[in-house]
């Protein structure tokens, strides 16, 4: 009797101690955000709460994990850690409510709704991977290692979707909904993200009636229909999820860009059987014939056999709806597609020199690891933006009007970012320009993928950026 009541009170304590490392971490991180965050996420918003979801997916999955054992007590377990992940859960959210009192949010209740409905579904996924891991191992430590193991391989297995198809968006369970490396004003969360939830919901439902057949194999009734329904949801959605939005593969897009145009062997443009006329479908290939003939040129690249596809959507809303940005034309290089408007076709060259740039671009995304090299080379050798002035004209400008945080910065992984748009495109693709002129196209695929400036040109990056600025100051 004496021993079960230690053991109990032993237990109780490192449940305590438990809780209150979770409450660290997840309060801790949340003001950090918001203390020392971007003004994106910082505030209550989409941002804040997928930033949240993610840390509450990761914290009360393993609370859960290790507060868990066998069958019999599991589904008790985890009735009496609801109040403990209500807890973490209003953790963020109340935080940053906190905080809006000095922090200015024009979209509060927004904000409020966007939290429900992401970080809400990643705890109460999280808290049924947690309990499934606790059944299985037993064990703290094994729980542990369980739970990360599964965290993280579904993590990457959600971005796939982003990776093999069109699309640039994807779902997690423990973001709630990715809209790739693109800015549109609205964002909306759709059909297709809470079928994708209810779908993360029935594995974690799946999982943990396999944990329970596996501890009690004699109280299977309720497991074993749980599991068979579990199962027909996730196979059920799996198959039609091009139907329901949560995937947009290319077989969904060609067969909406039925339209082509066969450029040459390699390269094909698709669009909307309509949209153009003979007379712009003979425009719109000689074009691109030139195009890639220049740009090989320019750039000293190999003629390969390599397959490229245009696609050319009627209209910025149709773009939205296939692969999930309305602003911004897409390349993706390792697939060799480029994906534009109507209204974006002078964009064509840039995008072009990103699928042609896969030549000497490095994996997983056959870029440059500098964004700055990456957009450089192609706003070096892209038409003038105004029809009037060269890059380096219009470098000289934003030098003039526009803080920038210089070359080095900008030629660096995240620098590219932290400055505005258009004062990154244009310094990259005058400082690229000038380095082209200068030393030769095959110095700068060097470069493009070794990062090494000082190897490549035999001067610092500062010596190059001082010289640069020389040649543009007149």
């Amino acid at each position: 009797m004496v021993s079960e009541e230690l053991r109990s009170g032993f237990l109780m304590e490192q449940g305590r101690r438990g809780l209150l490392i979770a409450t660290v971490a997840v309060l801790g991180s949340s003001v950090g955000v918001i203390i020392f965050g971007s003004p994106l996420f910082r505030v209550l918003g989409f941002e804040y709460s997928s930033l949240s979801a993610i840390l509450l997916s990761l914290v009360v999955g393993l609370l859960v994990s290790r507060r868990t054992r066998d069958e019999p007590e599991a589904t008790r377990s985890l009735r009496v850690l609801i109040p403990e992940i209500l807890f973490l859960f209003v953790l963020p959210i109340g935080a940053s409510l906190i905080s809006a009192i000095l922090i200015s949010n024009c979209a509060l209740w927004d904000g409020v709704v966007f939290y429900l409905e992401v970080a809400l579904p990643a705890t109460i996924i999280a808290s049924t991977f947690g309990a499934a891991c606790g059944m299985l191992a037993g064990k703290k430590r094994s729980a542990t290692l369980l739970y990360i193991t599964i965290w993280f391989g579904t993590l990457v297995l959600s971005f796939l979707p982003g990776y093999i198809n069109p699309q640039i968006f994807t779902y997690g369970w423990q973001y709630g909904f990715f809209p790739g490396f693109v800015w549109d004003d609205a964002l909306t969360l759709t059909a297709g993200y809470a079928i994708f939830q209810i779908m993360a919901l029935a594995v974690a439902i799946a999982f943990l009636q396999l944990a329970r057949l596996r501890k009690r194999p004699l109280r299977r009734t309720a497991s074993l229909v749980l599991l068979i329904v579990s199962l027909v949801v996730v196979i059920a959605i799996g198959f039609l999820s091009d139907d329901l939005r949560i995937e947009s593969s290319h077989a969904r897009v060609d067969n909406f860009l039925r339209g082509k145009i066969a450029v040459n062997s390699q390269t094909t443009v698709r669009f909307l059987p309509g949209d153009f006329t003979q007379d712009q479908q003979r425009l719109i290939k000689g074009n691109v014939l030139w195009y890639l003939h220049t740009i090989r040129q320019q750039l000293g690249l190999k003629d390969t056999t390599r397959e490229l596809t245009i696609y050319i959507y009627p209209n910025s809303d149709s773009r939205y709806e296939y692969i999930g940005t309305r602003t911004a034309s897409i390349a993706k290089p390792w697939l060799g597609e480029l994906h534009l408007t109507k209204g974006s076709l002078r964009t064509l060259k840039h995008e072009l020199t990103h699928l042609l740039m896969a030549e000497v671009g490095s994996f997983p995304f056959s870029v440059s690891w500098a964004t700055g090299l990456t957009e450089g080379v192609a706003m070096s050798i892209e038409l003038p933006y105004d029809g009037l002035r060269s890059i380096g004209q219009q470098a000289a400008r934003v030098i003039q009007t526009r803080p920038h945080s210089g070359v080095q910065e900008i030629m660096s992984f995240s620098g590219f970012a932290s400055n505005a748009s258009f004062t990154s495109y244009t310094i990259a693709g005058s400082f690229s320009r000038y380095l082209l002129d200068t030393y030769g196209a095959p110095s700068y695929l060097k470069v493009y993928q070794s990062l090494d400036f000082e190897s490549t040109y035999r001067r610092s990056l500062a010596h190059l950026e001082q010289a640069w600025l020389t040649s543009i100051k007149p």
